[in-house]
């Protein structure tokens, strides 16, 4: 019986083989960028997560994998930012330690100035929450050049320093450039800024 299994796996894979070197190559590329998947490990970590690291369905829910477990340091360099606010740090920022696994998302735009206060209580009458660092991180692995276009904003994580002052985390770019950034939360967020939430 294993033996039969064996050979259905290979031949399966052969299939699978096969179709992604026909997808490359109606892409434009050769048999040669396939074989680099037997030597690029980022390469097949990139595939890996386009299957299976979100997954986007019509209403514009985005449904991400995300490692609660992870060290905050570990999950930043894993986005691979251009620049990264000092002050975004496990003491600042704690983790809450919610079960690893898949979460629903939804990238909420007010297209209006709008307080932080007022953005959660939106959410809320849909049934959502906002994103904490750790799912923002995920988002932002996943979705490299979305920052790129307009802020994304956690306002689920909150640094509330010694001069009773409150930073929450962000995504922006300039140009090719992406970061991880701070924001005073008690602010009035213009009309361009996107906030990240998870269903609850």
């Amino acid at each position: 019986m294993a033996k039969k299994v064996f050979t259905s796996g290979m031949v399966i894979g052969a299939k699978l083989m096969e179709l992604l070197t026909n997808a490359v190559i109606d892409a434009g590329g050769t048999e040669e960028d396939v074989r680099r998947l037997e030597t690029n490990g980022g390469l097949r970590k990139k595939v890996g997560e386009l299957i299976a690291g979100v997954k986007q369905s019509a209403n514009g829910v985005l449904r991400l994998a995300v490692d609660y477990s992870q060290s905050l340091s570990d999950t930043i360099k894993a986005c691979e930012f251009d620049r990264i606010n000092s002050d975004i740090t496990e003491k600042h920022f704690p983790i809450n330690k919610r079960p690893n696994g898949e979460v629903d998302t939804k990238m909420f735009h007010f297209n209006r100035p709008i307080t932080s206060g007022q953005a959660i209580q939106e959410m809320d009458k849909e049934g959502y929450r906002p994103a904490e660092l750790p799912e923002l991180l995920a988002y932002a692995k996943n979705n490299p050049d979305e920052q790129r276009k307009y802020p994304i904003v956690a306002l689920g994580s909150v640094w509330r320093f010694f001069d009773g002052g409150r930073d929450v985390p962000f995504l922006f770019g300039v140009g090719d450039k992406r970061g991880l950034y701070l924001l005073w939360c008690g602010r009035e967020w213009d009309e361009d800024s996107r906030f990240l939430a998870v269903r609850k």
